[in-house]
């Protein structure tokens, strides 16, 4: 009797640990995150950029026109970490997903710039279709972060 209270303990503590594992997008619901409006996010700065790869000389996929801004927050889980929405607009969807089609096959890297700056290098394992995509930073100062993205600090 003992064995199977600890094995139905177990399995349940699995499945609990299992469930509240999470994606990049697990701790705002998808639907939530994808509602932010104009009005709520930040302007990015006039040299951001995202590239396909992971080096600067790269192809640049989406330029700071191609964003209606950027919402950022601190990971609830890990404080060093913050994961920043991006919106993007149609011209920025459209341009998106086709640099990133080529992730159904195999996965590749992105690389998000502020200048010649080097944010991220996020690993992409499928196509991004959507009007914006989260990126996950280990950054200090969440306002800092903020401040260079909208271009109010040197780099």
């Amino acid at each position: 009797m003992r064995k199977k209270y600890f094995v139905f303990s177990l399995i349940l503590i699995i499945m609990v640990g299992l469930s509240s594992c999470s994606s990049a997008f697990g701790r705002i619901p998808q639907s939530e995150l994808f509602e932010i409006k104009k009005e709520d996010v930040h302007i990015l700065a006039d040299n951001f950029c995202v590239k396909d790869g992971v080096n600067y000389e790269d192809k640049t996929l989406l330029e700071s026109t191609d964003f209606i801004g950027f919402d950022c927050w601190v990971d609830k889980e890990q404080a060093d970490l913050v994961e920043v929405y991006f919106k993007l607009t149609t011209e920025g969807q459209q341009k998106i997903a086709d640099g990133t089609k080529k992730f159904e096959e195999a996965s590749g890297f992105l690389s998000v710039w502020i200048g010649e700056e080097l944010l991220g290098t996020p690993k992409v394992m499928e196509p991004i279709t959507s009007d914006g995509f989260v990126l996950t930073l280990c950054i200090d100062n969440i306002q800092s972060l903020i401040e260079k993205m909208e271009g109010k600090t040197d780099q």
